[in-house]
């Protein structure tokens, strides 16, 4: 197996968590790193394709407290949420 085979196989298997009925599009990240602390504040858009109609996307992170989040839908209409709304595993 050659090189840029197995670099492929790893990228596929690195993607393969993501649900299938959702597609990124594209990540915008912006960090505000504390170089005492060695923490990071900060947000991220992401632009996702759904491909098939859910009631229910599962989004993964690892070490990321994540404080709130907004979701705007293709007919515009947007829904946000802090705490209680928020599903997340540590």
């Amino acid at each position: 197996m050659s090189s840029s085979t197995v670099a492929t196989a790893a990228a596929d298997d690195k993607f393969s968590r993501l649900p299938e009925i959702a597609k990124p599009v594209s990540y915008d990240i912006h960090l505000k790193p504390d170089l005492k602390t060695f923490k990071c504040n900060g947000n991220e858009t992401i632009v996702v394709e759904v491909t098939s109609p859910t009631d229910y996307l599962k989004l993964h992170s690892s070490e990321i407290d994540i404080n709130s989040i907004q979701l705007k839908l293709a007919d515009g209409s947007e829904l946000k949420g802090e705490g209680s709304f928020l599903s997340y595993g540590k």
